[in-house]
């Protein structure tokens, strides 16, 4: 498959396949049918991603690989908020339409199915089961701020 290919089930099994027990997506999960309605976007170590601060239009599903979510400081640092692997979901805020709440960076090889906003909102009103995972998605977060 090739950037901008839209994500089948052959890939997403493949990643399953070389991904470390316990992670990746699982066949029937409402995050492997949030995956396939994405196109494959894949991202060499220490690229940049997503951008704090930018319009949140997309979510990226991890597939392979490995990133660091960070927020910036205003002297320059950062604050890591998360590292993130396969079967790990980031941007999920796009559903508010808003700014990216952090930047994420490539750790390593990765690759990602890209899924739109507007996707995402589809899915969620045609699947609860997705509607549920977001929202556990959501207060997990939340939980780990608090």
């Amino acid at each position: 498959m090739k950037d901008g290919d839209p994500v089948n089930s052959a890939f997403i099994d493949c990643a399953n396949a070389a991904a470390a027990p316990g992670y990746g997506l699982h066949a029937d999960t409402a995050l492997h049918r949030l995956a396939r309605l994405g196109l494959l976007h894949r991202f060499s170590s220490q690229t940049i991603f997503m951008i704090e601060g930018d319009m949140a239009d997309t979510v990226h599903i991890i597939l392979e690989g490995r990133v660091k979510v960070f927020s910036s400081e205003p002297d320059g640092g950062e604050i890591v908020l998360n590292i993130c692997g396969p079967g790990e979901c980031l941007g999920e805020m796009a559903l508010d339409g808003g700014r990216r709440s952090a930047s994420a960076i490539a750790l390593e090889s990765v690759s990602c199915s890209v899924v739109t906003r507007k996707n995402l909102r589809d899915a969620i009103v045609k699947d609860p089961d997705t509607a549920l995972k977001i929202i556990a998605l959501l207060i997990g977060r939340a939980r780990l701020a608090t």
